[in-house]
């Protein structure tokens, strides 16, 4: 007996080898793979197994070792360009899938679902036509008129007022957010609502000569007593379900496989949480999401009860799945430099205005962000104006030192005036930079102008002195600041155009292949994820964008109008083909 045992084992192990039935691999076979890995910069062959990268070379090359039977050829993108799945680090998606379904009032032309252009409103007249016509198409007399995107600097920086607004609706509640996030603009309704009058002391509550609220508001602390009342009413379960559907496709039209949210959490957190969870258990959603936790909302948590905001976002990154992660925290140092809220070193702005305001002071950054340094948290700080640069920076500094044991990624967040020495420092304490190009072509003429003068405007998102300084970068929309696009990123940092046509800084343009390492494998660590997604390499998960042209090597006017063919996520192909036509 003691012989049959092992011999029955070596007749029965074959057959129960070949019962379980081997995972099918697929290989794509394109006419360039531009893969992001120096060791192996190109080929025209990935094979992928399991949703990850099984082997990079040639279809002639794997044939040789590959069991025949084992796998298939996919030519259908044989005539087409293969890079590593874009990614957008620095989006605010949970905003945008919201604010998509709401009146747009912004002055460039926005994508929406469905690849809808949302046009854009040339003049305040034009926008209050859009704001009164939204108006009457709003049933409930009682129900938020809430629109995005206005921005004053396109006309000689005349804001919406709560009078301008009034003229819209006196008994309706209004809220028209700023095209940076940063201002907001209410009619009397609301100023009411919030208790706003001439004796309110809140920082950031515009007033009039005679000291009465002018219906703007900058910055978080004057916004939130308007806004968040209105949550309720503005984020459903409905709302979030459309948009994340909606968002998901725009987001795979324009060729990005992950995208991060940065700044998550607050009201509404727990739809959109279930909305999200919903979207990223699918197989079919094309897009991974990266949910960067507002960080203040986690240290009000703190001071409340202790630990209970370091215990909240490890509640969050226990429900980690493939496609939706948590980790990190974001922190708000100052505003924006087209809202005259960022703060700026001398001489200050351009045109005199006076210098910004910092939502998190130095000193209190030093202490907020402490607690999740030690925990070795990834840290993102919003930082706009170099004096608010120069505080991150600072901040990054004593973290270090205080908890030298301690800590990991720390990211620039914007970072668009920073100095050459500032860009060294941030290399010598181990910062990752993620610059916002976009400003270039729609702020760009009102910085060279307005803001910032030629001298600072021509500098502006430095990109080229970023890779001097051999900093690890990105390059960002801040959607729905800008139309969310990796390809119109990558053109703007190579080109430094700007609406009018002029080239802003011509020294500080990067080449296409840093620009597309900044979408892709830079990208990557920024969201600490390098392990994972950013190059096509094997092991990594199969993310890939497929384009029509070689972003290398066409004209680099032509980079933001490439078609994007298909995206491929964790192996399983995403395509729209009337995006193409």
């Amino acid at each position: 007996m003691s012989r049959i045992i092992p011999l029955l084992f070596l007749l029965l192990l074959p057959m129960t080898l070949f019962a379980t039935e081997q995972p099918q691999t697929t290989i794509f076979v394109t006419k360039k793979i531009i893969t992001m890995n120096p060791a192996q910069p190109e080929a025209t062959a990935v094979a992928v197994k399991d949703g990850r990268i099984y082997s990079v070379g040639s279809l002639e090359e794997m044939r040789t070792w590959m069991k025949p039977g084992s796998y298939t050829v996919n030519f259908d993108f044989s005539n087409e360009v293969m890079t590593p799945g874009l990614i957008e680090a620095h989006s605010h998606w949970t905003m945008l899938l919201l604010f998509l379904a709401h009146p747009y009032v912004g002055y460039y032309d926005f994508l929406g679902f469905n690849a809808k252009i949302l046009p854009g409103a040339k003049s305040k007249a034009e926008v209050m036509t859009h704001l009164k016509d939204a108006d009457k198409h709003l049933s409930d007399p009682k129900q938020v008129l809430f629109a995005w995107g206005y921005d004053p600097i396109y006309f000689n920086n005349n804001d919406l007022t709560a009078a301008d607004l009034d003229q819209v609706s006196k008994t309706r509640p209004i809220f028209v957010l700023n095209a940076s996030d940063h201002i907001g603009y209410v009619n009397s309704v609301l100023l009411n609502k919030a208790g706003y009058n001439a004796k309110t002391t809140i920082k950031g509550v515009m007033k009039d000569k005679q000291g009465n609220p002018t219906g703007v508001l900058l910055e978080a602390e004057a916004m939130a007593p308007v806004l968040v009342p209105l949550i309720g009413e503005l984020v459903t379960p409905e709302a979030i379900q459309k948009g994340v559907i909606g968002t998901g496709k725009l987001a795979q039209r324009l060729g990005l496989t992950t995208a991060a949210d940065l700044l998550f959490g607050g009201p509404g957190e727990t739809l959109f949480m279930n909305g999200l969870k919903q979207a990223a258990n699918d197989p079919h959603y094309p897009v991974r999401v990266v949910a960067v936790y507002d960080g203040m909302v986690l240290t009000a948590m703190e001071q409340k009860n202790p630990n209970s905001g370091i215990a909240h976002l490890n509640g969050l990154i226990q429900q980690n799945s493939n496609k939706l992660r948590f980790g990190a925290v974001k922190f708000v140092s100052d505003g924006s430099i087209q809202g005259f809220t960022a703060r700026l070193d001398w001489p200050g702005y351009f045109n005199g205005a006076p210098n910004g305001i910092f939502n998190t002071n130095p000193a209190v950054l030093n202490a907020v962000t402490l607690p999740f340094w030690k925990q070795g948290f990834p840290i993102h700080v919003h930082v706009n104006g170099n004096q608010a640069t120069q505080s991150a920076l600072d901040t990054l500094a004593y973290l270090q030192k205080t908890a030298p044991d301690r800590g990991g990624v720390f990211v620039l967040e914007h970072d668009q005036m920073s100095s050459p020495e500032q860009f060294r420092r941030a290399k010598e304490l181990g910062a990752y930079v993620n610059l916002f190009p976009n400003h270039i072509y729609y702020w760009g003429d009102q910085h060279y102008s307005t803001l910032l003068g030629p001298d600072r405007a021509d500098q502006i998102d430095n990109a080229a002195e970023a890779k001097r300084a051999g900093i690890i970068f990105s390059l960002h929309t801040d959607s729905p600041v800008t139309p969310l696009g990796p390809l119109h990123s990558m053109w703007a940092a190579v080109n430094r155009i700007t609406a009018s046509g002029r080239v802003l800084g011509e020294n500080a343009r990067i080449s296409a292949e840093d620009a597309l390492r900044a979408v892709t494998l830079h990208a990557a660590y920024l969201l600490n994820l390098q392990n994972e997604i950013g190059s096509i390499e094997v092991g990594k998960r199969a993310d890939f964008t497929i384009l029509a042209s070689n972003p290398l090597t066409v004209p680099i006017h032509e980079i933001k109008d490439i078609p994007v063919v298909a995206t491929v996520s964790d192996g399983v192909v995403f395509q729209d083909r009337k995006w193409r036509q």
